[in-house]
Order: C-alpha cells, then sequence, then structure tokens
C-alpha cells in the first residue's frame, strides 16, 4: 500500500491464439497491483499500440470490477505528459509502421 503509480508500457501483447495466458495483465496480476498500490488514488497506466492487448486490459479489468469492485477507469486519462513524457523505442518503432498507441488509467478504490 505504499506505491502511487504504476506503468506498463508497450508490454509484449502475446497477439496468437492461446498466447493470451502468457500475457502480463491477468487477474492475479490486478490483485497484486491492488495489493501494493496506495488505497483510493493509486493509479495503474497502459501505453500500447496492440488493439488485442489494449482490449485485453480493459476486459480484465472490467471483469474484476464487477466480480469484486475495487478499480475504477479514469475517465478522461490524464495527459499523457504528466505520466510518460518520453517515448519508448519500441512506440518509435510502431508510429513508424503505422500503429498508434492507446491508453487507459485505472485507479485503486
Amino acid at each position: 500500500n505504499s506505491i502511487d503509480d504504476i506503468l506498463l508500457t508497450f508490454p509484449d501483447p502475446w497477439p496468437n491464439n492461446g498466447h493470451y495466458k502468457w500475457r502480463v495483465i491477468q487477474i492475479a496480476t490486478l490483485a497484486e497491483m491492488k495489493r501494493v498500490l496506495k488505497p483510493n488514488t493509486g493509479r495503474f497506466y497502459l501505453a500500447t499500440d496492440a488493439v488485442c492487448f489494449h482490449e485485453w486490459t480493459h476486459d480484465v479489468f472490467t471483469k474484476v470490477v464487477k466480480e469484486e469492485g475495487g478499480w475504477r477507469e479514469v475517465t478522461p486519462i490524464p495527459d499523457r505528459r504528466e505520466w510518460l513524457p518520453v517515448m519508448s523505442k519500441y512506440e518509435l518503432k510502431g508510429i513508424e509502421e503505422g500503429r498508434f498507441t492507446m491508453y487507459q488509467c485505472w485507479e485503486s478504490c
């Protein structure tokens, strides 16, 4: 209960069928993040250019919220320059290949 923010930027999306079990965001991951984040103010931020991972993350959070609560989606998402003021080589590569960055923000509650 001492961490302000967790940032996950451009993780491996494991896009192939059957590989979803290797994605970093799982129900157990959310429980561990909730355990270490400050109550009611701790935030999880995601930046990804993989639609499958963006949707997967949103679905996992939504499922946990429906079953257990404990999270709320932050909208609008805080300005990226406040929490991710740099661009990684992975983000730059994605832009060069025609992809765009998608964001999510969830707050413990």
